[in-house]
């Protein structure tokens, strides 16, 4: 009996864009969104407001949506330059320091490269030899995992909401890029409903708060560092 191919729906096709643009060109929701509006916008606009009916309300949305597009760009530059210096300095200040996580808490306080951090170590706890991938363009794995003949590659979200089924998205893409036997996501929060079923379905592992509450109840305090790889 052969598999019904499922139908490719306009859904998929933005949804496969978007993470396009996110995963490929590290694009934020602001710069994805505006893009994506400009794709399927300024066709239209072209074709109603200037070479069929010259209609004023579609012209005044063109040049609302190309400003749009030269804020996205001049944005994308900015953004680029601040958050590689600021990565810069911020991992120069915690080379030169140590931080004791015993609780759920101090997760939450913890930056973002210090929860991959933390996870890197939380692996080596359990066993592994881990450690963090490259600072930008981590190709869907912030941290790599290894016990024997098993490779893990893991993505590392430390966020204040829920996460959405681009998480496992990138993670799926972690496990194929480092051709690893497994993939993790790990996140001090929870995930979606959407994200639980992407997870299930793409057979991936997911450590959320709750696991990682449990494991700082039964196991010493873990002190993280920094060390260059």
């Amino acid at each position: 009996m052969t598999k019904k191919k499922k139908e490719l729906t306009f859904d998929d096709i933005l949804e496969t864009i978007y993470y396009f643009l996110k995963d490929k060109l590290k694009f934020d929701d602001i710069q994805a969104i505006t893009l994506l509006a400009s794709i399927f916008l300024i066709p239209v606009s072209l074709f109603l407001g200037f070479f069929y009916t010259r209609i004023e309300t579609f012209q005044i949305s063109l040049y609302i949506i190309l400003g749009l597009d030269f804020f996205v760009i001049a944005y994308s530059i900015i953004k680029y330059k601040y958050f590689k210096n600021k990565r810069i300095d911020f991992i120069e200040k915690l080379e030169k320091k140590s931080k004791e996580v015993k609780n759920i808490d101090d997760i939450d306080e913890l930056d973002p490269l210090e929860f991959e951090i933390f996870v890197r170590d939380f692996f080596i706890k359990k066993g592994y030899k881990a450690w963090t991938t490259k600072r930008t363009y981590d190709n869907g794995a912030d941290v790599l995992a290894e016990k024997g003949n098993e490779r893990i590659a893991i993505q590392v979200k430390h966020s204040s909401k829920t996460l959405s089924a681009f998480a496992v998205y990138q993670t799926r893409e972690g496990k194929i890029n480092y051709k690893a036997d497994k993939a993790i996501l790990v996140t001090n929060n929870e995930l979606t409903n959407k994200a639980k079923l992407s997870a299930i379905r793409d057979v991936i592992e997911v450590i959320d708060r709750n696991d990682i509450s449990l494991f700082l109840r039964k196991n010493p305090s873990i002190t993280i560092t920094y060390k260059k790889q």
